[in-house]
């Protein structure tokens, strides 16, 4: 395996796929506006799965709802990652939160209502309980972690609390995007119990697990496997960045696992 090799997977298990998810999209708004005799959208940006996202948010609860819905449902919504969505900008920190989109706006959530420190999500996909990671840890070691960026860091941030708790295991998945292809994602598990640190979100349901965090797990590793496994990778291919090991591995175990089913990638 080369580091051109690792390039490539980005590029045909990621980047390829985003972009055909962005052109669904673009069919979905197109029926939208032919379906509600609209000329354009109330805000149109460069980036499609972004304005139907929008969209959604200014007309939720408006007599559109109705259309937009089934439209999404036509083209195979993915509410999961929508919901997924929804719980990053719930519990986001304060150095995560941005732009303040409120939560209940988001395609497939209905309600949330907290409980102590667990928030409960009344969705689509049926009731989904989260606690607020930086709440559960602040009296732990590892409350440091969470003052840094968490949004968009999943791979920093799930090896940063993996190195401190060796108890926990790095889950490398393949999530599913909006409407096709899917991402690469990092979690951590220990027990029944889920970390998804990236959205601050710490889950000990199985049943909410499954519904939020539901896309091919591609390997589970302990703290000590990952560093003998970087290292052996490192030593094969030395221009492999020390950066980003969990990206890393998760690219190389999904090749592994394409090559091995004998599917194409």
């Amino acid at each position: 395996m080369k580091y051109n090799d690792f390039c490539q997977q980005m590029e045909l298990r990621e980047r390829k796929p985003r972009r055909k998810d962005n052109l669904i999209a673009e069919e979905v708004i197109s029926e939208y506006l032919k379906r509600t005799c609209k000329v354009e959208l109330s805000d149109q940006g460069e980036n499609s799965i972004e304005d139907l996202l929008y969209e959604y948010f200014s007309i939720k609860e408006s007599v559109d709802e109705k259309v937009f819905l089934e439209v999404l449902d036509f083209y195979h919504f993915n509410y999961s990652m929508s919901i997924h969505n929804a719980i990053y900008y719930l519990l986001a920190t304060k150095r995560d939160h941005i732009d303040g989109i409120n939560p209940l706006l988001w395609p497939g959530v209905y309600d949330i209502k907290k409980d102590k420190s667990r928030y409960i999500l009344d969705t689509t996909l049926g009731t989904v309980e989260v606690y607020q990671a930086s709440d559960i840890f602040s009296n732990s070691k590892s409350f440091h972690i969470f003052k840094k960026d968490l949004t968009g860091q999943c791979y920093e941030r799930s090896y940063d609390f993996l190195c401190e708790n060796h108890d926990y295991q790095a889950v490398l998945s393949y999530m599913p995007n909006f409407f096709y292809g899917g991402h690469y994602h990092a979690y951590l598990e220990k027990g029944d119990e889920v970390l998804d640190i990236a959205s601050n979100a710490l889950y000990d349901s199985k049943e909410s697990i499954d519904k939020i965090l539901y896309g091919e797990v591609i390997a589970k590793l302990t703290y000590k496997e990952v560093q003998q496994k970087f290292n052996t990778l490192k030593n094969t291919i030395p221009n492999v960045s020390p950066k980003n090991k969990l990206l890393t591995l998760a690219l190389y175990y999904d090749r592994a696992n394409i090559k091995r089913s004998g599917k194409k990638i």
